[in-house]
């Protein structure tokens, strides 16, 4: 009966040998070198955008980048704001759509403003020439920049109910206490600026 023939020494078959054996040792000695890997994540209390967690120079990063630069950051994250009538049951109130739409239309001119004033504060051009358009709501109250109280009170016709059944339970919740507006935006909302927006 012949042996079998003695195997090469390799430097990584001893390292494993000697790890299995010595595992009491090998196991505190990798916790160590990882605390110091470990001790940042704990001072995270979150992650402020999608693009630090992409791959740098990555196509998947640059299209997506592109996209954002091109269609505005609310194609990528939609911003979605929820307005309260003052009485339940107005969402569809001509009075309240149209008090509504004429307060979207003041926040656009009163964003653009506001910002067009911090650009100027730090000299960025970018901001200097910002403006927000009322046609960047899009909600049961105004589309398109226009409002739309008298397009919902002509739903009521019954020849046009179903139409307009659907068009306000796309926008409002069940009970039609509260109704979404779709604000389109083309600021980074996790950018400095954007922050400042936000604020």
């Amino acid at each position: 009966a012949g042996s079998a023939a003695a195997r090469p020494w390799s430097l990584w078959a001893s390292v494993g040998r000697l790890s299995q054996r010595g595992w009491l040792v090998v196991v505190p000695l990798l916790v160590g070198v990882a605390v110091p890997f470990v001790i940042p994540l704990l001072d995270f209390e979150y992650i402020e955008g999608l693009q630090t967690l992409l791959p740098r120079g990555d196509p998947l990063t640059e299209t997506f980048l592109e996209v954002q630069d091109h269609f505005g950051v609310s194609q990528i994250f939609p911003n979605t704001i929820v307005v309260l009538p003052p009485n339940p049951g107005d969402v569809t109130s001509r009075g309240w759509l149209n008090a509504s739409c004429h307060a979207m239309k003041f926040m656009a001119a009163n964003v653009t403003e506001v910002m067009r004033a911090h650009g100027r504060e730090a000299g960025d051009a970018s901001l200097q020439n910002f403006a927000m358009k009322a046609s960047d709501f899009s909600g049961l109250m105004i589309q398109g920049g226009i409002c739309t109280s008298l397009l919902i009170s002509l739903l009521e016709n019954p020849l046009a109910k179903k139409y307009g059944d659907f068009l306000v339970n796309g926008f409002s919740n069940e009970d039609r206490t509260a109704t979404k507006v779709r604000v389109k935006t083309t600021l980074d909302p996790f950018s400095t600026v954007g922050q400042k927006w936000i604020a």
